[in-house]
């Protein structure tokens, strides 16, 4: 941050309150329409609520280092309860073997965004609120109010807890690491502090300091703006949170759930579509139990899924190119497939012996002109389970 930044939050009322550093520096609470009319040339950089922002570092292991950033919003799939298409991933500090990652939901992001947008307020950066704290190396900074319990353990990693947990959550990142220092801003009165310098007292250097210093200093910068893909400041809020607000798009939602099931019951033959008449005629009664069969089964899948809406299009030929390659290798399974219509799209899940056999499906999908990519891989069971992407160019 520097030092001509307008920091802006939002209140539980729903108004929003804003502050900066060094002199000429402004500070207030009201409507957008108040800090439009302030704002001039400074940056804004705006605080998201710590409850709707997870941030982690995440491991991975060396070979897959070379597609991270192409699968950063699958590294924490098992992990999360929500759909993650519905989650928006960034990431920041990339390392040999691990990156963090800071995850929030889609929709409550783009009707945050959509509120500046509304009142052309540019945002240069939006973080996780308790990344605003101050922070120096190999030092741990708390902040605790009425309400919750703020911890910055690292230039990009920080949490927000509620202080029913604070003591507990204070003490499992002691025991992973140690602190230089801990510097923990609150009120003098509160019980709360005593109970966390009890569980710090192997730090050497424990500094208790009052809310109100909270703000004096500079904070050190972070790298995990939610400003990043879909969200960067070259794209119009406006026009992605009308796509929450539209009964169309939760029509277009399910009809490629439904072409998703299409697809996930063709993966029974591992795209072997055009292998033998017996494989094709299973495939077509558990895809259309109602369908005729009359011995294409190719026919009979365009013609089911033209009267299904979705047409055939590039589908059956593009699954024929990716069985190519993928029949070749006994080791290799498809567990899953689904097709989206809209960007002409085959979504696997696949299960191989080595990850080097998923570089060489790569290879060889795209030697025969597809698109493919690796969004994620992890270890199962002594195998490897990955999830891949194809596309005709």
């Amino acid at each position: 941050m520097v030092s001509d930044t307008i920091i802006v939050k939002q209140l539980a009322d729903g108004r929003f309150q804003w502050w900066g550093y060094g002199e000429g520096s402004l500070t207030g609470e009201g409507s957008l329409d108040t800090l439009a009319g302030l704002i001039g040339s400074r940056a804004v950089t705006l605080l998201v609520d710590g409850f709707e922002v997870t941030v982690e570092r995440v491991e991975f292991t060396a070979p897959e280092r070379r597609h991270v950033l192409k699968t950063v919003d699958y590294l924490l799939e098992e992990q999360l309860i929500e759909d993650v298409e519905s989650l928006h991933i960034v990431h920041a500090d990339l390392q040999d073997t691990s990156i963090v990652l800071g995850v929030v939901s889609r929709q409550y992001f783009a009707v945050l965004l959509a509120q500046f947008e509304e009142h052309n307020i540019a945002l240069a950066a939006v973080l996780p609120e308790p990344l605003a704290l101050p922070f120096r190396d190999q030092s741990l900074t708390l902040a605790v109010d009425q309400s919750c319990c703020q911890l910055r353990y690292g230039v990009n990693l920080a949490a927000t807890v509620d202080r029913s947990v604070a003591v507990y959550y204070l003490s499992q990142l002691l025991e992973q690491q140690s602190y230089h220092s801990i510097v923990c801003y609150g009120e003098e009165d509160d019980a709360l502090l005593a109970e966390l310098a009890a569980v710090s007292d192997e730090t050497d250097d424990w500094q208790q300091r009052p809310l109100s210093q909270l703000r004096d200093g500079l904070p050190m910068a972070s790298e995990l703006n939610l400003l990043q893909g879909e969200y960067s400041p070259s794209v119009d809020w406006a026009s992605i949170w009308s796509r929450w607000k539209l009964p169309a798009a939760i029509a277009a939602c399910a009809l490629l759930a439904n072409l998703a099931v299409v697809g996930s019951q063709i993966s029974a033959v591992n795209g072997k579509l055009a292998a033998l008449d017996q494989q094709e005629e299973t495939l077509f009664k558990e895809v259309f139990p109602r369908g005729r069969y009359t011995g294409s089964a190719r026919r009979r899948f365009e013609s089911e899924l033209k009267g299904a809406g979705g047409g055939s299009g590039p589908f059956v030929p593009l699954l024929a190119t990716i069985a190519e390659p993928i029949s070749k290798d006994k080791t290799v399974t498809i567990k899953s497939l689904s097709y989206e219509a809209s960007s002409r799209e085959v979504s696997t899940s696949i299960v191989a012996d080595k990850f080097s056999q998923l570089e060489k499906l790569v290879a060889e999908a795209e030697e025969r002109g597809l698109q493919a990519e690796l969004l994620s891989s992890n270890n199962r069971d002594g195998k490897v389970a990955a999830r891949m992407k194809f596309k005709e160019l």
